[in-house]
Formats: structure tokens, sequence, C-alpha cells
């Protein structure tokens, strides 16, 4: 509502998104997935699904899905070696394919209301999530839109 009263805004659901890296985007995606009546978009980039051992993950796998469902990009980087240690290359690639897994089993299609994309060599930095920013905002909101 602040947001609103002091800035020109599109007030309908479809056009309110929220989006976050690391916890920001376990932040953004659990505002979307709980208030989906408020948030019809969410970008989760890097997002620290591995929290609270995979907490959000588990939410998702129960026998819910938000309605309507609003629509996720979700991404992270990966390792270019599968046996590597470095956690901030490895940018919980495993944690999030997890998320997607529990997604595709209820209500979401890829490529339709889910879209998860993998970046090899990415980290887990704001570099990272710089270079791949305009990804999200393209697809949360097409030119024309």
């Amino acid at each position: 509502p602040y947001v609103d009263t002091f800035f020109r805004t599109r007030r309908e659901r479809a056009d309110t998104a929220v989006m976050g890296s690391s916890m920001g985007g376990l932040f953004s995606f659990f505002a979307a997935w709980t208030r989906s009546d408020v948030f019809g978009k969410a970008a989760c980039l890097s997002s620290s699904f591995w929290w609270n051992r995979r907490w959000m993950v588990r939410e998702t796998e129960k026998d819910f899905c938000p309605l309507p469902p609003p629509l996720f990009y979700v991404d992270s980087g990966a390792a270019r070696n599968a046996t590597e240690e470095d956690a901030n290359l490895r940018d919980g690639y495993h944690h999030t394919m997890a998320l997607r897994k529990a997604l595709v089993g209820h209500c979401y299609v890829p490529g339709m209301n889910l879209h998860v994309l993998a970046f090899p060599g990415h980290r887990h930095d704001n570099a990272s999530w710089a270079a791949r920013l305009g990804i999200p905002l393209q697809l949360l909101f097409p030119p024309g839109s």
C-alpha cells in the first residue's frame, strides 16, 4: 500500500512481482507462494533453498498449490566440476533442482508458469546475479506488457 500511495504503479496481481537473490530469493519465493493473491510473479536468483534443511522445498512438496499459481523464475549457478567443494561455486544447484521437482509434481508446468535455469560457472555472488538480471526482468515484464 505504501508504494501504491507514493508511486505510479499498476496495482493488479498480474503486474505485481517480487525479486531477490540468495535469502532474498527465498523470501521472494515464500511471498509469492503464500500471497499469490498479491504477487503474480516472482524471480528467485540463487535462492537459499538449503535454509533450515530445505524447509521451502518441503513446503512445496505438500499437497498444496497456491491459487492462482504465481509465475516463478528460479535460477542458480552451477559448478563446472561435479566434485566441486566450494559452496559458492555450487550455488545450491541441487537444492534448486529439488524445488523444481517439487513444483512440477504439483501444479507447475516448465516453460509456462515455471522457468528454471542454471548457469555453469556462475558463483553465489552479486556479479553473477547482475550478469543474468535481464533474463527474469524480460520474462516477468516483457515489452508491451
